[in-house]
């Protein structure tokens, strides 16, 4: 029960709650089984850094003392990752992705205006949106490709349009925003319009007609270029994203960061990540040869996986995803169904090594064809 003498917002009562995918101890309480193989999260099977988690345990012997006022150390380190055309000004960070995303919708949004999204697509651009009271404009991928639809896009735009929200690869589908329709999209975008592309995933593309945020930001359009360490580096504990913007657009949205906005762990484990170059390459390596891997194995049991640019691949099952999740618990591997992304008939799974999507195979083969020959080959 409430107090009667607080005083609530409707709006914000309102907002849904982003809910996770299961995690290991939900699994093990749900099921009995205690050794799980986890690809519902996308998270990295390499693990994180052996710099960064040296890098950890260092600052964690300073834990009694406040980590810097600010993040311009890593502001820096991050632009230059980025490209030596780019500054700290130009950098924004957060706690994660998700952080930034709420900073875009704190900045930019308020009461009456609108956000486009395009689903299906990460849910979280949607409470964004409804935190602020905005209305989101929703203007769907096309065909069973996923595609960007430019032209709906642009028509859906008004002089209430604030926030345009762009996920390449996309999560939870794993298609990408091509080159082409990126610049076709931009050339026409009204520029009272903030696109946000949220490329969290962009170090598994292999695609040469992948868009590239990063050209927009050179050219000084209102785009903000979202990144994560949570994926491709392995820091998802640690919760550190960031966005890259022209100067202007991100010096606004760090009036929203507070002093020690990022903590030392994190500031500390960061670093060293990204001086752990081989780290991400070998990351990258083997999620581009086990999504082919996978793929493959998909297809040849004829559950239609949908091409993935990201380190997961979306699939149908043909049967009720939610039971076919509740199986795959019993035998030990943690997926998500995708009902939650708009994607009703389908289970993400994330790409794991050989021997995890192995165990997923067979797993999914005990669950879908009992009896069958033709487990993982």
């Amino acid at each position: 029960m409430t107090p009667h003498h607080l005083r609530l917002s409707p709006q914000l009562l309102s907002v849904p709650e982003y809910h996770s995918g299961t995690t290991l101890e939900d699994a093990a309480r749900r099921s009995g089984v205690t050794d799980f193989v986890k690809l519902a999260s996308n998270e990295n099977p390499m693990g994180p850094s052996r710099r960064a988690v040296t890098a950890v345990r260092e600052a964690a012997r300073h834990l009694h003392l406040y980590p810097p006022a600010s993040d311009d150390a890593l502001r820096q380190r991050l632009a230059r990752h980025e490209g030596p055309e780019f500054t700290a000004d130009q950098v924004v960070c957060g706690h994660g992705g998700s952080d930034v995303l709420g900073i875009l919708g704190e900045a930019f949004l308020e009461a009456g205006d609108e956000a486009i999204v395009c689903p299906p697509t990460f849910l979280l651009y949607g409470i964004v949106i409804a935190r602020k009271g905005a209305k989101a404009v929703r203007c769907p991928l096309k065909g069973p490709g996923y595609d960007y639809d430019v032209d709906a896009i642009l028509a859906a735009v008004t002089p209430q349009t604030r926030l345009l929200f762009l996920c390449s690869p996309v999560n939870p589908t794993g298609p990408l925003l091509t080159a082409d329709r990126a610049a076709r999209l931009m050339e026409r975008l009204p520029r009272h319009v903030l696109a946000v592309f949220d490329e969290s995933y962009r170090d598994f593309v292999d695609d040469p007609q992948a868009a590239d945020a990063r050209a927009f930001v050179r050219a000084g359009l209102p785009v903000v270029a979202l990144r994560s360490m949570s994926k491709s580096w392995g820091l998802a504990g640690l919760r550190v994203g960031w966005g890259l913007a022209p100067a202007e657009v991100a010096g606004y949205l760090r009036r929203l960061r507070g002093p020690f906005a990022l903590g030392s762990l994190a500031i500390a484990g960061a670093l060293a990540a990204l001086d752990d170059a081989g780290h991400l390459a070998r990351s990258r390596r083997l999620v581009i040869r086990e999504r082919a891997w996978l793929h493959r194995e998909l297809s040849r049991r004829g559950l239609q996986p949908v091409p993935s640019q990201a380190n997961f691949v979306l699939f149908r099952p043909g049967r009720p995803p939610e039971e076919v999740y509740e199986r795959l618990l019993e035998h030990g591997v943690i997926v998500r169904p995708a009902a939650y992304f708009d994607s009703p008939e389908c289970i993400r799974v994330t790409v794991g090594t050989r021997s995890q999507n192995r165990r997923f195979l067979a797993a999914l083969d005990d669950v879908l064809f009992p009896g069958r020959a033709g487990a993982a080959s």
